[in-house]
């Protein structure tokens, strides 16, 4: 697993055709950053190949964090 992060359309449009020609058997999530994790996570990502079952607990939690000490 590993992360790459884009700034603008043109860097976004050659690694989605680097990983389409290139992901072989692997899966790919591509999503935003908006700023709400499970919704970048889920609702708002692509995938490239088999979707695979993801565990946002962890960001459902972080996400409560943060809207608690927002509460503050």
């Amino acid at each position: 697993m590993f992360e790459v992060n884009v700034f603008n359309p043109e860097q976004l449009g050659t690694l989605l055709s680097w990983f389409v020609a290139n992901r072989g058997p692997c899966s790919v999530l591509v999503h935003p950053n908006t700023g709400n994790d499970v919704l970048d996570h889920t609702t708002h990502a692509t995938w490239l190949g088999d979707k695979v079952p993801l565990d946002v607990d962890l960001l459902r939690a972080g996400e409560a964090k943060q809207a608690a000490e927002a509460k503050k």
